[in-house]
């Protein structure tokens, strides 16, 4: 992946970047089987898929923790105000 695509990622959704784990794992499974038939010729084509996978594989987990923690922060302001504590 290149700066551009990456930073483009960032701005996906949750389900988006989802999606474009499943094609890149895909892809990566398809590559390979022609690696082991002898079919593909750049072999780098396979690390840099790995690298991409590597990356929005980061990138959901990051979103992923942001949204539990904002969760747990709202879970924690409405125990607050039903105890009625003034904190």
């Amino acid at each position: 992946m290149k700066r551009n695509d990456i930073t483009e990622a960032h701005g996906k959704s949750v389900i988006e970047l989802q999606k474009q784990l499943k094609d890149a794992r895909e892809a990566l499974t398809t590559l390979r089987l022609d690696m082991a038939q002898n079919k593909i010729k750049n072999t780098g084509s396979l690390s840099a898929k790995r690298k991409e996978i590597a990356v929005v594989l980061t990138i959901l987990k990051k979103k992923l923790t942001i949204v539990l923690s904002e969760d747990k922060a709202m879970d924690g302001e409405e125990t607050k105000a039903d105890k009625g504590g003034n904190e």
